[in-house]
């Protein structure tokens, strides 16, 4: 069982009581052919936003972790730390986003079983640690530690973020308060590249890692103070012996062994076999790690979750989402400066239309689903 929020949208039983409530309510209104009154409409938009200051605190701190997790995601693709090479840089930022993508479903499951809060501050020990060692480094090696580390804390940040969100809302908020969480995401990818660029010209790169420190300072203890959660019952002995650790080491050896696909054509060739052989032992351990989730009672990846068209339609688009949002934020700026050879803050200039539109559509989008309380265009 999930770790639940009390200040936000109390339990999910609760929330299933209340939402039935309201269905049946609009069922009632819609058989005697009335229509919600201007204070019931009023009403109804309003409430999303009555919420109790420790509910805000808490946001925040959410708000803030996303904020982080942006920025990192794309400050570093025009930064290059140690006078290396645009190729160097590269790596470094491929290691922070190698590590966000593993580690992510692994922090679910281990919050559904241990709850929330030890993963959550779990990933903000390892993202502040893995910003001081890359903020000290003095070779390479050491740099792509340091981002390697802040990949396996901000992964848990990013996903645990909106994991938490849920658990503070019932369904009917769930659009408003997940979609404000594409405002910090928005805003780390705009000022990512900027602040990365501004750094790495008039300052030094080891800035990347220092401002990550005073934020982190902020969001950590309003996540201490204001998080209430209700804490599992069982023993930590038994929360252990329920995770999935054969999954998890599947996933995650699968997942890393893909990383062919980011040197294949630069490194080596696309058929030598330092890109085809790992390549295609990742996909054996994934293939692996699909069949064997069938058994555990935690899964990473429970099969109930594929059992709904909408489930696999939405999985298909985040999928989507993640390979053209991160791929163009990534390799646009490595192109304007490894082909076009513009300097890192004119490299930041030239993605900025891409960010901008990022922002303004996500903030649509989120306003659209609350207003309109659908998540399709229908006619």
């Amino acid at each position: 069982m999930a770790s639940i929020e009390a200040i936000g949208g109390g339990s999910p039983r609760l929330a299933a009581k209340g939402e039935s409530r309201d269905i049946e309510k609009s069922g009632d209104k819609e058989q005697s052919g009335g229509s919600a009154t201007p204070l019931e409409a009023e009403e109804i938009q309003t409430s999303n936003w009555k919420k109790p200051y420790q509910f805000y605190m808490t946001s925040l701190s959410l708000w803030l972790a996303v904020l982080l997790v942006s920025l990192e995601s794309t400050g570093l693709a025009v930064a290059i730390p140690l006078g290396g090479t645009t190729l160097e840089a590269s790596w470094a930022s491929i290691a922070f986003i190698l590590a966000v993508s593993v580690i992510q479903p692994i922090y679910v499951t281990i919050s559904d079983v241990l709850g929330r809060r030890i993963p959550q501050f779990a990933a903000l020990a390892l993202f502040f640690v893995g910003a001081i060692v890359f903020a000290v480094a003095n070779d390479m090696a050491t740099a792509i530690a340091g981002r390697s580390l802040q990949g396996l804390g901000g992964g848990g940040l990013d996903v645990l973020s909106e994991v938490i969100v849920t658990d503070m809302t019932t369904l009917k908020e769930r659009p408003l308060w997940v979609g404000q969480l594409a405002f910090p995401m928005a805003v780390g990818c705009i000022l990512g590249p900027i602040v990365g660029a501004l750094f790495t010209e008039y300052a030094t790169w080891r800035w990347l890692g220092r401002y990550n420190l005073p934020i982190i300072i902020i969001a950590a203890p309003l996540s201490f103070f204001f998080m209430r959660l209700k804490l599992l019952k069982d023993s930590l002995a038994s929360k252990l012996r329920q995770l999935d650790w054969t999954g998890m080491l599947l996933f995650a050896t699968g997942s890393i062994l893909s990383l062919p696909l980011s040197w294949a054509g630069a490194l080596y060739p696309w058929g030598s076999w330092q890109t085809f052989v790992p390549f295609i032992i990742g996909i054996l351990f994934l293939v692996s790690f699909a069949i064997y989730e069938k058994r555990p009672a935690q899964p990473v990846y429970p099969y109930r979750i594929f059992g709904k068209v909408t489930a696999q339609v939405t999985l298909v688009g985040a999928f989507l989402h993640g390979a053209i949002l991160y791929a163009a934020l990534f390799y646009l700026t490595l192109y304007f400066q490894a082909v076009l050879l513009q300097t890192p803050l004119r490299a930041a200039v030239s993605v900025l239309p891409f960010c901008v539109f990022v922002v303004v559509l996500s903030g649509a989008a989120a306003f659209a689903v609350e207003a309109s309380r659908k998540y399709r265009w229908e006619t």
